[in-house]
């Protein structure tokens, strides 16, 4: 009877552990559900991005413009040393060098290629939101990047009359308070060359803080000239920037810029035009080339061109509003020897 008593206990405590394990494991559920929602959550976070392409700082999410922003981060990624390679990273973009030193811009089709240096483009190109008002000029190098932005599409109403294609905007990097710095070398194939400094940090604590940047690069011509026998198509050119950002108060400060670069092309018109050449008083008859990175002529179009430039930026901000002005003065110097 004893027995009997026991295995009874026994029986009537198995069937309870069945309901236990159930209502233990429906009480876990919800805790690992949570923390699975809370992973895919994480995952699904977008990086905010602030780009200035309606005048003011906004989230590239909310502003209604076809924006392609690059960080400077993302450029020293895919090592963008001047403005002509974009054109790898910016759907719709067309931008490389003319046979002027002139910057060729065209976005969705919309452009100019005319190499008069009184021409207007049909793409305007901003440097810290002054405008470049000669194509000449305009190709620029990726010095000390803060972002690039490219605005597809007319611009007019933000940025004149002159950005009916679009608008290409390069905001350089600005003074930090912490000291900073760094320094990258290039080399490549046809002896190219470069090098990149950037120094930063405060001048006078919470106040003042100074940047400055400079990158030098050269290449070796990868065409050969049959008339002089010479390589052309090299490249030479030094970029400088530097920056003071005054912060007197909280809600006012004053940004100066002073920025100047010195290039020296050989281009002779390479690759070649499909035009035969005939000589008069010789008689000789010079059909087109096969190769198009080989010319015949008695001329090397070596240009010289020297930019220069200040701005002045004043932000004052107001409860609701900022008071912005820009002032800024450019200057170039252009020379062709055609």
């Amino acid at each position: 009877m004893k027995l009997q008593q026991q295995k009874y206990r026994l029986k009537l405590c198995q069937p309870a552990i069945l309901p236990l394990a159930v209502l233990t494991a429906l009480t876990a559920s919800p805790i690992l559900a949570d923390e699975t929602d809370a992973e895919k959550e994480k995952a699904r976070v977008i990086e905010v991005i602030e780009v200035t392409a309606t005048r003011q700082t906004e989230n590239l999410q909310r502003v209604p413009i076809a924006v392609t922003a690059l960080s400077g981060a993302e450029l020293e990624q895919y090592q963008i040393q001047n403005l002509g390679q974009l054109e790898a990273l910016v759907p719709n973009l067309n931008l490389h060098v003319g046979d002027a030193a002139n910057a060729v811009v065209y976005i969705r089709g919309v452009g100019q290629l005319d190499s008069i240096s009184f021409n207007d483009p049909g793409v305007g190109i901003y440097l810290d939101d002054v405008y470049l008002g000669r194509v000449q000029g305009a190709f620029l190098d990726v010095v000390d990047p803060q972002q690039i932005e490219v605005l597809r599409g007319p611009q007019g109403t933000l940025y004149g009359r002159n950005t009916i294609g679009g608008a290409v905007k390069f905001t350089s990097a600005r003074p930090s308070e912490t000291t900073e710095g760094y320094v990258s070398v290039l080399a490549g194939n046809y002896q190219q060359r470069g090098v990149k400094a950037s120094l930063t940090g405060p001048l006078i604590d919470e106040q003042l803080a100074g940047r400055f940047a400079i990158a030098k690069s050269s290449r070796d011509g990868f065409s050969f000239n049959q008339y002089t026998g010479k390589k052309d198509y090299d490249k030479d050119s030094l970029t400088w920037r530097g920056s003071l950002l005054f912060t007197p108060v909280s809600e006012f400060t004053a940004y100066l810029v002073l920025d100047g670069s010195n290039q020296n092309p050989d281009y002779s018109r390479t690759p070649h035009r499909e035009t035969p050449i005939y000589s008069l008083p010789s008689g000789d008859f010079l059909p087109v080339g096969e190769d198009p990175f080989v010319v015949n002529a008695n001329f090397n179009d070596r240009e010289e061109l020297r930019t220069k430039g200040v701005a002045l930026t004043l932000d004052y901000q107001l409860q609701q509003s900022t008071l912005k002005s820009i002032t800024a003065y450019r200057e170039m110097n252009y020379r062709t020897h055609l």
